[in-house]
């Protein structure tokens, strides 16, 4: 997490899952990938999800681990891969989507209040377009709530909430 901004860091969990972290601009600091809308290559990503045969589209990439497994990412193959210049895996605008869309702000998941302080909990470090059916776990607390906490944005635009901070990964990439 200490490449270049848009630079793939890939590590284990629980000695068994991938989990894909994108550096951004900021030292030391990432986002984690949790899921993805699969649009292309959904009988490909059901060869390498187990079980995915079965698997409802929308749970082909709704987690970290899945998301991993389906992309047949792994720290092999893709940890401090560059995500600007990557054959295999690349971010790029996704410009035949919504032109704009919401983003929910909402406290990180599967965070254990016992080995970490309340604030760290509490933190707003998770975000999610609105409605979209490939979100591991929503907040719907969160997705009530309006103002600070969820911000529309217009993709094209980089997006900022109305607080100034950028939501968007296509922002990491452009610094």
């Amino acid at each position: 997490m200490f490449e270049r901004a848009g630079t793939a860091y890939v590590y284990i969990i629980y000695g068994m899952y991938h989990c894909l972290n994108i550096s951004s601009p900021e030292e030391g600091a990432g986002v984690l990938i949790r899921a993805l809308q699969p649009l292309t290559g959904i009988e490909t990503m059901r060869i390498f999800r187990k079980g995915g045969a079965t698997l409802k589209q929308t749970d082909l990439c709704n987690g970290p681990g899945r998301l991993c497994q389906a992309f047949s990412i792994t720290k092999t193959t893709f940890d401090k891969h560059d995500l600007h210049a990557g054959e295999a895996l690349w971010l790029e605008d996704d410009s035949a989507g919504p032109s704009e869309f919401t983003i929910v702000e909402s406290p990180r998941i599967g965070i254990n209040p016992k080995s970490h302080d309340a604030e760290s909990v509490r933190r707003p470090w998770r975000y999610y377009i609105m409605g979209c059916p490939d979100v591991s776990k929503k907040d719907k607390v969160a997705e009530l709530v309006h103002g600070s906490t969820v911000s529309t944005v217009r993709a094209a635009s980089g997006g900022s909430s109305s607080r100034g901070r950028r939501k968007t990964l296509d922002w990491a990439l452009q610094q």
